[in-house]
């Protein structure tokens, strides 16, 4: 389970975020995210445990916990944060639905017949 820890306090290392989360099960990664431009830690971050049950035991235990000079808040990582977080892939930009260079492909395609209108549609 992927874990979103929020409200870190800026002086806390990731190898003591670590071990705070060990002590509920087995960690297969943890991150503190840090600005790109000074390196410093930003405040939050995220920790993957791979039983739920130890998981959850560690978000129920961790949430509300004061650490160093910050309350923690912990929760499951939503899977919109989890996408962010990973590194984008460069997709190639694209106009619309086609490239130029797909056009006579396009213009022997079979054309689609009309949508009916609503007054047709049967009710």
């Amino acid at each position: 389970m992927q874990i979103l820890i929020r409200n870190i306090d800026r002086k806390l290392t990731q190898p003591e975020i670590v071990c705070l989360f060990r002590k509920y099960g087995r960690v297969t990664s943890c991150v503190i995210v840090k600005d790109e431009k000074t390196g410093e830690s930003k405040g939050f971050g995220f920790a993957d445990m791979p039983k739920l049950d130890e998981a959850t035991k560690a978000i129920e235990e961790l949430n509300g916990k004061k650490l160093g000079d910050s309350i923690l808040r912990v929760k499951r990582a939503a899977s919109s944060t989890v996408s962010k977080k990973a590194p984008k892939v460069e997709q190639p930009e694209r106009s619309g639905r086609f490239d130029r260079s797909d056009r006579s492909e396009r213009s022997e395609e079979k054309k689609r017949p009309p949508r009916a209108s609503r007054s047709t549609k049967r009710r």
